[in-house]
């Protein structure tokens, strides 16, 4: 699925579930930005917020869940697998929440946002030290938290993560 694609869906669902949008860091804010860059917290259509965490990619999937409680509304928010594993024990949070919330991880194996410095192209270790591929699988994990878990865009689960795969 082509990148415009998907954040159009990703829009498109957090409309039709009247909920927050919530932008996690790296490489799923700048798609955001260069896909919709007319979004912003004051945007009448969806409410569209970020947080950039101590170091980046931490604590996303807990400020979705803040981002439940404190509005009282659902939230759909767009966050990478590397994203996702530094914050992977929130899902535990997920089962007493109140407020629907959609996980959805754009799924390239690890750290693809260095992949756009032109100075480590070529350079035998950029996988190593740079990209981050995980072994583990996002299923089991979800499973493990009694999380539901898919591979396509649905509004169906209250509780839900998504994984988008793609290609580095």
């Amino acid at each position: 699925m082509p990148i415009e694609r998907l954040i159009a869906d990703i829009i498109q669902l957090a409309s039709q579930k009247k909920s927050i949008l919530f932008c996690g860091n790296s490489l799923a804010i700048r798609y955001m930005d260069t896909h919709c860059p007319t979004l912003s917290p004051e945007s009448p259509l969806v409410p569209t917020f970020a947080n950039r965490g101590v170091s980046g990619i931490d604590g996303q999937i807990s400020t979705m869940i803040g981002l439940a409680y404190g509005s009282q509304k659902p939230v759909v928010g767009l966050i990478g697998d590397l994203t996702f594993y530094y914050d992977c024990n929130a899902l535990g949070l997920l089962a007493d929440c109140p407020y629907p919330v959609t996980v959805v991880i754009l799924n390239n194996n690890g750290g693809r946002i260095f992949d756009a410095l032109p100075h480590i192209q070529g350079v035998p270790e950029k996988d190593t030290f740079f990209t981050m591929p995980q072994t583990s699988t996002i299923s089991h994990i979800c499973a493990g938290f009694g999380c539901a878990y898919s591979t396509g865009l649905q509004a169906s689960s209250h509780h839900q993560v998504i994984e988008i795969v793609s290609t580095p």
